[in-house]
């Protein structure tokens, strides 16, 4: 009689077992929830930095060159999902905006320093 009582209790799990265990993984996802979210938002924050670099890069190629194709060069070597496109250009300043994930941007390169100027929009 008791191995038969004992053979039905081994079968599954109590409600309390569940609920301890359900517990234990909401402690533990509280904790890596905020760090993933940061992580992403770091991620995003370096991807924008790269294509800000790579635009910057494209614009004082251009003026060493002393082309005027920059509208070409950017959706030749700048990555596509990025959408870059030139905002304003003069003689020693270009504007270029540019997409990255959600995040719009805009990356004022002048030419008598070649300093970046990234801002989120």
């Amino acid at each position: 009689m008791f191995k038969n009582i004992l053979r039905k209790r081994e079968k599954g799990f109590t409600l309390i077992e569940m609920v301890i265990v359900l517990a234990i993984i909401v402690v533990i996802l509280t904790f890596l929830v905020p760090k993933i979210s940061a992580y992403i938002n770091q991620s995003r924050g370096t991807k924008a930095t790269h294509i800000a670099k790579q635009i910057q890069s494209v614009v004082v190629q251009n003026w060493i060159e002393g082309k005027d194709n920059m509208a070409e060069k950017l959706q030749e070597f700048i990555d596509p999902t990025a959408e870059a496109s030139i905002v304003s250009s003069s003689s020693d300043q270009v504007s270029v905006t540019f997409k990255c994930d959600s995040d719009n941007y805009i990356v004022n390169v002048q030419k008598d320093s070649g300093v970046l100027d990234v801002q989120k929009q």
